[in-house]
């Protein structure tokens, strides 16, 4: 674990009768790092925990994030876009619930989310899935054992679809004002190979395996070169992010074909 991470559960050893457990998944839990990588984390606390104590946790959170992450987004437009990518839980490093929202995967709850967004765009079968998968207790109780993810449908298919396709679209015409934008047009690439491979392997491996599939089926193989490039070195790319829509149909598209090489 990295440097913020070991502050955050020295944070958490300090919260006794508090804390519940502390979940880590994604990039660092997974070994594959990149440039772009955030750490996630998922701190749950007790349903009886004071108000005042789980507010005050948060605001210590909060200053270890700003002390260990505290590269801000600039101009109006790259603020605009971090501002509505948070709604979503992209770019947030942790998130804090309660131990009943966590056992019940209460997705808006969980992930901090708009209970709205998340109703009618959230793929949460999947998302949770893909999550759970590979999620490692750090701190605490293992909760993990006892959590009974939903299978994915064709409906959480076309959420992510449907997602992560106004992600990139987005990404699309706010390069036009920042050159951050292809943080988001490498988001919606990663999310649609991660749902599409959980929807077809029911795991969710390195990043490297899952591009492996889509190599070997075959899906967009110098797209996917170009992407590994950009999340080792991210850089103003305008051919990539405006075919990164194109690509998101594509990728999910290729469900049926990665399944029979499965």
């Amino acid at each position: 674990m990295g440097v913020y991470e070991n502050s955050v559960l020295r944070v958490v050893a300090d919260a006794r009768g508090l804390i519940v457990s502390v979940v880590g998944f994604g990039s660092y839990v997974r070994g594959d790092v990149s440039n772009i990588s955030d750490t996630d984390l998922i701190i749950v606390v007790e349903d009886s925990a004071p108000k005042q104590e789980v507010r005050l946790l948060d605001e210590k959170l909060n200053a270890l994030e700003f002390k260990h992450q505290p590269s801000r987004p600039e101009g109006i437009a790259t603020r605009m876009l971090f501002v509505l990518a948070r709604q979503t839980g992209m770019f947030v490093p942790r998130f804090v619930c309660e131990r009943s929202d966590f056992m019940n995967l209460r997705f808006h709850r969980i992930f901090h989310t708009n209970r709205l967004l998340t109703k009618l765009l959230s793929p949460t079968s999947i998302v949770l899935g893909s999550i759970f998968s590979h999620a490692r207790t750090l701190h605490g109780d293992n909760l993990l054992v006892h959590l009974r993810v939903p299978r994915p449908s064709m409906i959480d298919w076309g959420k992510s679809l449907v997602m992560n396709l106004l992600l990139s679209v987005g990404a699309a015409f706010f390069s036009l004002v920042t050159s951050h934008a292809v943080t988001f047009s490498l988001e919606a690439t990663k999310w649609s190979l991660y749902s599409t491979s959980f929807l077809a392997w029911r795991d969710s491996p390195r990043l490297s395996v899952v591009i492996k599939r889509f190599v070997e089926s075959p899906v967009l193989p110098r797209y996917l070169n170009r992407f590994m490039q950009l999340r080792s070195d991210p850089g103003p790319d305008t051919r990539f992010i405006w075919f990164t829509p194109i690509a998101t149909i594509l990728i999910h598209g290729s469900v049926n074909q990665i399944v029979r090489r499965r």
